[in-house]
């Protein structure tokens, strides 16, 4: 019950019906009437042992995220932003800590994928009638820029802007992957093609972060085809190879584009000023001078709640990615047919959240539920893979919290702070 509640909230996160299909929902709370009703069922089913508890790390990672966006404004003795931070955070942490428990199986892992790409198909027939007809459901047509002579397509709620629904769509394309549980040359086609339109879908956005993403999405692909042992050290020089792209990106940059890189750089300038807990969650304005989203989630993240927070926020996507490839590792001798599945599915998620890690360098923000789906996404596959592996070839856990969180995710964490700070140096000196 409490699974079945967790996929009813992350369609209406997806779906957004109270904005389009049934707007009496408004500001009716019914989202706080389904997360009651998880946690009522989550507790029923753990007191009777049919789910198993998560390590304690991964809530610990949780916990670790919601507390310090709260220090983030205790550290400006900031009431008022304290305030305003703990409801929107408190949702986030528990629906997180939720779907972290309820996904300890491989067939709810797949569930969750096949959401995932539902909706991203869904998504894509809503472009496909923006650019056929000029509207879509709800007569919603889509953004008309240039004096009306470029077209942009959107869909609702959180993806209403076209960058975030680039976004979703790349997120889904390597998805579409692991929807079935055995793989034929016929479902092959049927992914490949899935893929493809939602690559059209994500072309009408007009979105550059979404083509960052697909970009991503099919090098790590053709990676992933390659010889495993070969994987950690392809990656680490693809995103370093991108890093000497930056100024080449900068020269065909145009003003919106230019304008961004500049509020990077004086985000750059505050986070220097306060750099373990950041401006305060929320308060990226400070760096605008006015609502304009920092359209580059790194960036909004440790400007707004510091190396501190962020630590804990990149810390979730790091291990679940970190995870996800030792479980598919570990389980490539296994002979069977969910651990193939399992093996197969990893190669898409760690694909997909790649994609939407690059896509979120130019777009996107960095508190949005669809990141934290994919970050349980990933981890849950080291919780399930644990039924496939015998104890005797398990050996020592996938995730060591030593060596893993404190070791590595500090190390990963400052080095991709610097990554994107020099990133940005380099594109402001391209301008």
């Amino acid at each position: 019950m409490a699974f079945a509640c967790a996929m009813i909230f992350m369609l209406c996160v997806f779906w957004r019906p109270q904005v389009w299909l049934v707007p009496q929902l408004m500001h009716t709370g019914y989202l706080d009437v389904v997360v009651g009703g998880m946690i009522l069922a989550l507790l029923i089913e753990l007191d009777e042992g049919r789910i198993r508890r998560p390590k304690r790390y991964q809530v610990l990672m949780i916990l670790g995220l919601f507390f310090a966006t709260l220090m983030s404004h205790v550290a400006h003795t900031y009431f008022g932003g304290l305030m305003k931070t703990w409801p929107s955070m408190i949702k986030y942490t528990t629906y997180t800590m939720v779907l972290l428990c309820v996904t300890e199986r491989v067939t709810r892992v797949r569930t969750v994928i096949r959401i995932f790409v539902f909706m991203g198909l869904f998504m894509t027939y809503h472009c496909y009638l923006q650019v056929t007809k000029g509207y879509a459901f709800a007569n919603q047509g889509p953004v008309w820029i240039h004096g009306g002579t470029e077209m942009r397509t959107r869909f609702f709620g959180i993806f209403g802007d076209p960058n975030d629904l680039a976004q979703m769509l790349v997120v889904c394309m390597p998805l579409v992957f692991g929807v079935f549980r055995r793989m034929n040359f016929l479902k092959l086609v049927l992914c490949s093609a899935a893929a493809y339109v939602m690559f059209w879908a994500m072309e009408s956005t007009g979105s550059r972060g979404g083509y960052m993403g697909t970009a991503a999405v099919v090098g790590t692909g053709i990676i992933f085809l390659l010889p495993r042992r070969w994987t950690p050290f392809l990656l680490f020089m693809a995103i370093m190879s991108a890093l000497t792209l930056m100024p080449a990106a900068g020269l065909v940059l145009d003003s919106s584009a230019r304008n961004r890189v500049i509020y990077w750089g004086l985000a750059n300038w505050f986070f220097k000023e306060s750099p373990v807990f950041g401006l305060g969650y929320g308060m990226f304005w400070m760096v605008t001078k006015e609502a304009m989203a920092a359209h580059n989630a790194f960036v909004h993240c440790y400007t707004e709640i510091g190396y501190f927070g962020y630590w804990f926020w990149f810390g979730l996507m790091l291990l679940g990615v970190v995870s996800c490839w030792r479980t598919r590792v570990l389980i490539v001798d296994v002979d069977d047919p969910e651990a193939r599945y399992i093996s197969r599915a990893s190669a898409c998620c760690i694909t997909a959240m790649i994609g939407y890690a690059a896509s979120s360098y130019f777009l996107s923000r960095a508190f949005i539920y669809p990141y934290f789906f994919l970050c349980i996404l990933l981890t849950a596959f080291s919780n399930v893979a644990e039924d496939y592996i015998d104890e005797e070839d398990r050996g020592e856990p996938i995730i060591k919290p030593w060596r893993d969180i404190l070791v590595l995710n500090t190390v990963a964490s400052a080095f991709s702070i610097m990554y994107i700070y020099w990133s940005i140096i380099l594109l402001n000196k391209a301008l």
